[in-house]
Order: structure tokens, then sequence, then C-alpha cells
């Protein structure tokens, strides 16, 4: 166990503390191998006026990995080095994994190339420690966190389309699949191996499920999440 600012005990890996503060409350992921290093941040986030946060700290990306699995959160601050390595591929798999997450990227070295890259990578915002103070880092969280609002916003068609073609069965969504290629019922049977009557009747399946009104609707929504666009079935 660890004393967190408040004197409360934390647990070494994982640790949860929620900011006292009046206002909108906001779950932050702090992502750093260096106890002291993460115990200064939740400090100095706990000073940033007209906002609230609960906190889970995590010393790895693996650990970070599943608490994420576990809870939502809204935003993460993360140590550009973790354990001798660096934080690009974590930073690169989670932003094509939650592109509407932000991330903070934090490191004790300033350095104009890591700023650059972390923000190729997806990354929201780079902040060097020396510079982290509560003013700094109410600007850039109010930042970050209205452009994560933008891209959810943005997003909403996509998520929306991948929740409903979730509910299709294997089946169908070949037969999707083949709907989107452009081929006809006659030749999406042959394709597969079954009757044209079959087709229709997981065509209407799919129909349903996606709430879609026509065929062409039903396309839209399956291109719209970017998965029926392979030479393969999903």
């Amino acid at each position: 166990m660890r004393a967190s600012p408040d004197g409360s005990t934390q647990p070494e890996g994982g640790s949860e503390a929620i900011h006292p503060n009046a206002g909108e409350m906001y779950r932050v992921l702090i992502v750093d191998d260096d106890p002291d290093h993460a115990t200064l941040l939740e400090m100095e986030m706990r000073r940033v006026e007209g906002m609230a946060f609960r906190f889970t700290v995590c010393r790895s990306t693996e650990e970070a990995d599943e608490r994420m699995e576990e809870a939502a959160i809204d935003l993460g601050l993360v140590d550009y080095w973790l354990h001798g390595e660096t934080t690009q591929r974590w930073l690169k798999t989670m932003n094509e994994r939650m592109p509407d997450v932000p991330l903070i990227v934090t490191s004790s070295a300033g350095d104009e190339y890591i700023a650059a890259e972390v923000t190729r990578l997806g990354a929201s915002r780079y902040l060097r420690k020396d510079d982290i103070t509560p003013e700094r880092l109410g600007e850039v969280i109010r930042d970050v966190l209205r452009d994560a609002a933008e891209v959810r916003e943005r997003l909403a068609p996509q998520r929306l389309a991948r929740e409903r073609l979730a509910t299709l069965t294997p089946r169908e969504r070949q037969v999707l699949f083949q709907v989107t290629r452009g081929l006809l019922t006659k030749e999406i049977a042959s394709e597969l191996g079954c009757a044209e009557g079959t087709v229709k009747i997981h065509r209407a399946h799919i129909m349903e499920k996606t709430g879609a009104g026509s065929l062409a609707g039903v396309v839209r929504l399956a291109l719209e999440t970017g998965l029926y666009a392979g030479e393969t079935s999903p």
C-alpha cells in the first residue's frame, strides 16, 4: 500500500482516488512507472479549478489495458518512458481502439522530436513534467476534452453502425459482405452454396436488425464502419 496526498492508502499496482473539488467528475487514467511522479501529477490535478477527477493509476501499459477493459475513462496521462521503453506502440494502438479518448503524454525530458512523434501517433498533447502546473493542466485538459467531444460527435454514426452490425450472425455477415460487393441474390446464393430464398431471408433479417429502410441503406451502414471494404468478409 502507499499513502495518497490526502493521507489515505492505495495499492502499489493500480490505485483509485477521487478529487474532492466541486465540478463535473472526469475519469482519469495515469500511466507512470514512477510512484512519486504519479502522486505529484495527482496533486497538481487536484488544484485545477472547477474540475473534479477520479484517478486510476497504473504502472504499465499492460495494467492500463486491463483497467480500461473494466471501466471507461475520459482522459489519459501517460509517461513517454515506461520501464526503459517508449509508449509509442501503445499510443498508436490506443488511438486505433479508442480514438475519442484524449491522451496527454508527459516526459521529464523535453524534445521537439518526441512531441511531433507522439502527436503523429495519436496523442492529444505533449507536456514536459517540469512545465506542469494546475493552470497549465486546466487549460490543456479543457482543450483536449473539447476536441474529444467533437471526435465523438463525428464518430457517432460509425459507432452506431458497428453496434447494429455486431448483432448479425456469421452467415448474415457473409450475405451482407456479398451485398456490398454488388452481387445479385442469385449470385450470392451461388457464392455461398445456398438457395435464393435463404439469401432473401438473411437479407430481411439484416435489414430488421440494422433498422435500415432499404438495401441501399444497409450497404451505406456497412461501408460506414469500414469493416466491409476489404476483399474478405469480416
